[in-house]
């Protein structure tokens, strides 16, 4: 392509067509295309295997973004290196890059630290240590074993495209929503314990019950869901009062009933 824009770069606009083959004889008879036209520079390229150098591929991704260094497919596009060789590169020992998940963290003030700081303190037992094979014995946890949690967790009524196992002519469930992306969820209250070993050898799982948040009623009136008198869920919403009479009502009889006579 080089050699062709030259060699028309000599021909005179005003060619005719029957001088035109004498006119590119008598340019490349006198020479004026110049040497470099044929030149391939195949001298140049590269031969044989070639290890890129770590320390520079380390200085190019330095000065690149953290967001064009997402994929294996941006830094390689990035250095100018194949994919592959960059994959061989992660997986060399003492590899010059290493794959990071970048997760969030919160942002926590002075405030939230001391008060984090002070919570983990007061579960230290101070009558009780850990050995340890070097220095002086290290602080120990309490058992925590007096201790129950309880939180709330929503989920939702049925979920989108779930599987199941039905045996052969057996009509499987059928569930409907009046769309997908507004399932009811409801709300629940968990309490757990930590499980433990107990005295005669038998394990206790440390579960002390979930209750849903909400109360059944009568249907009123008749839907294309329900006929009237049927009984149905409705949710609630939880707030100081209903958290306080469910842990009087559920949570502290429950623990009181689940947990193990022998503790």
């Amino acid at each position: 392509m080089r050699l062709w824009k030259e060699i028309n770069s000599k021909i005179p606009s005003t060619q005719n067509d029957n001088n035109y083959e004498e006119d590119i004889d008598n340019i490349l008879l006198d020479k004026h295309i110049s040497d470099g036209a044929f030149d391939t520079n195949m001298s140049a390229r590269r031969k044989g295997k070639h290890k890129h150098d770590r320390n520079e591929l380390q200085a190019k991704a330095k000065d690149m973004s953290f967001s064009k260094r997402r994929r294996t497919r941006m830094l390689a596009a990035q250095l100018e290196t194949p994919q592959s060789t960059l994959m061989c590169v992660l997986k060399e020992k003492g590899a010059a890059f290493r794959r990071h998940s970048n997760a969030l963290k919160p942002k926590l003030t002075e405030e939230n630290q001391q008060v984090r700081l002070r919570h983990a303190l007061s579960k230290i037992d101070p009558n009780a240590t850990t050995p340890a094979r070097r220095g002086s014995p290290q602080p120990k946890f309490k058992t925590l074993f007096d201790e129950v949690h309880a939180n709330e967790k929503s989920f939702y009524l049925c979920r989108d495209g779930e599987n199941c196992i039905v045996i052969y002519g057996e009509e499987p469930q059928k569930q409907h929503v009046s769309h997908k992306s507004h399932i009811t969820k409801v709300m629940f209250l968990c309490a757990q314990a930590r499980p433990r070993r107990l005295h005669n050898g038998t394990w206790w799982d440390g579960k002390v019950g979930i209750w849903p948040v909400g109360e059944h009623k009568v249907a009123q009136r008749k839907s294309v869901n329900r006929p009237a008198g049927a009984e149905e869920f409705a949710k609630q919403s939880v707030d100081q009062d209903k958290h306080r009479e469910m842990m009087i009502n559920e949570v502290v009889p429950a623990m009181q009933s689940k947990f193990p006579a022998c503790e």
